[in-house]
């Protein structure tokens, strides 16, 4: 990359020391047939500078992985945690050699991780930093996202001290692990009454705003796009949704998305067809924005890679 991004500067000083010194000479000339052909020839290379330059922004955005893709840094592709991934499958029976642990597998494969067991119950912070540790050693990159403690949304719902309490800890889990964006989710019996309302602002108040956040409401019915949009723009919260079922109807400084699936009597038993695969594909690549994806259904790796695959550019074709 640091190779390609030379090779276009010096390509860039060329055409100019060549060029422009010569329209030095020739300027010399007053005939009108040389001074158009002047104009004609600065034209052309502006328009060449210009697209060395717009390749050379682009090019920032995209990192090169060991599997030989450009991956975009603007879309982090990942699952709801790292427990159930079966390393064999991706790396064979020796992928211990490989690896320290099954995280290490993990960050070899994808971008980013939701880490799904703070909302049960929080790690210490030593356990926190030791999973940081093993991400640098594969991907200094690599990014936790950190699902808040249902302590908050479930049990107290936004309503006391226990919440900021809580809340508290879940920095410091997210500190530890250099996390980025926290993830609220709350129950379907969680509704947008103007009691529910009063407390999430007032617990969002009283917090420090480090992170960026992002909040899964669970009963669409009733948080319409007018009440999302209007209280999560007030509170500078991304709206998260499975952008299958749902349309997000705000988002702050990136779009979060999280991927159940279909599956019945369990949604979460399911599979994402090709063409699904590509429906997601067409809304991450539309955002302008840093887009987070998180698969959570029962062939969540899979469908990760197959999103990934098609999503970046494999820099051998």
């Amino acid at each position: 990359m640091m190779i390609f991004c030379f090779l276009i500067l010096q390509a860039d000083q060329a055409w100019k020391t060549l060029f422009f010194t010569r329209f030095k000479i020739i300027g010399k000339m007053k005939t009108k047939k040389t001074m158009m052909k002047m104009k004609k020839m600065k034209k052309m290379i502006g328009l060449f500078i210009l697209k060395s330059q717009q390749k050379m922004r682009y090019r920032k955005k995209l990192f090169t992985d060991s599997t030989g893709y450009m991956r975009n840094r603007m879309i982090k592709i990942g699952n709801c945690g790292w427990s159930y991934l079966n390393a064999q499958d991706f790396f064979g029976t020796g992928w211990k050699e490989r690896f320290k642990t099954k995280l290490q597998a993990y960050v070899s494969l994808f971008d980013t991780v939701e880490v799904n067991s703070t909302f049960y119950r929080l790690p210490k912070t030593e356990t926190a930093k030791k999973w940081r540790e093993e991400a640098d050693e594969i991907n200094p990159d690599f990014e936790f996202t950190v699902k808040v403690s249902q302590i908050i949304t479930h049990f107290d719902r936004f309503s006391s001290e226990k919440s900021l309490f809580a809340f508290k800890q879940i920095e410091k889990t997210a500190e530890a692990l250099r996390a980025k964006v926290l993830l609220f989710q709350s129950p379907a019996s969680f509704k947008p009454s103007e009691k529910n309302i009063e407390k999430v602002k007032r617990f969002f108040e009283n917090i420090e705003r480090r992170f960026l956040f992002a909040w899964e409401v669970r009963w669409e019915r009733d948080w319409n796009k007018e009440t999302v949009s209007s209280l999560f723009s007030e509170l500078k919260i991304t709206h998260c949704v499975d952008p299958l079922r749902q349309e997000c109807f705000h988002s702050e400084k990136m779009v979060y998305y999280r991927l159940h699936g279909f599956g019945k009597p369990s949604m979460y038993n399911y599979s994402f067809s090709e063409q699904e695969i590509q429906n997601i594909k067409k809304k991450i690549v539309s955002q302008n924005k840093p887009v987070y994806v998180f698969f959570n259904n029962a062939d969540c790796y899979k469908n990760a890679l197959e999103l990934r695959k098609i999503t970046e550019t494999n820099i051998n074709h």
